[in-house]
């Protein structure tokens, strides 16, 4: 089952002082395989703010800069209000996307309406390799 191409997504994206990583992690964003989205950075007062003239791509980014550091919550907090998607994911500067996590997730919303969120694995990658320790597992009937 395709997800419904009018869905609007919005991928709320709160960065500070991270350069590279920022840059890998919209890739992923504008690389989904499901394309109706649109970016919400929140710059959280980074000395060098994001370039974002470097992103050649037909998906809207909205751009805001908060006028002091206000972490990572109130950030994403910014980002909600500012979506317009019928939908919400939330991407941390340091992390990607695999290619197909929108459509992947969306899928899964519209197959059933009453379902009020879904969320996918973390596939752990960076270096240095730290193990992590299950604390709890989820159980659904």
């Amino acid at each position: 089952m395709k997800p419904n191409s009018i869905s609007l997504v919005s991928i709320i994206l709160p960065t500070h002082n991270r350069g590279e990583l920022f840059v890998k992690a919209i890739n992923s964003v504008l690389n989904q395989t499901y394309q109706n989205i649109e970016i919400i950075i929140i710059d959280d007062f980074s000395l060098n703010p994001p370039n974002l003239k470097c992103f050649q791509t037909s998906i809207p980014i909205i751009y805001h800069r908060n006028n002091k550091n206000l972490g990572g919550a109130k950030s994403r907090n910014i980002g909600f209000d500012l979506s317009n998607g019928q939908y919400i994911c939330f991407l941390d500067d340091d992390d990607t996307y695999i290619s197909n996590k929108i459509e992947v997730l969306l899928n899964e919303l519209e197959k059933d309406y009453s379902v009020g969120a879904v969320f996918g694995k973390v596939i752990k990658s960076s270096l240095p390799s730290r193990e992590m320790k299950k604390i709890f597992e989820w159980q659904y009937n």
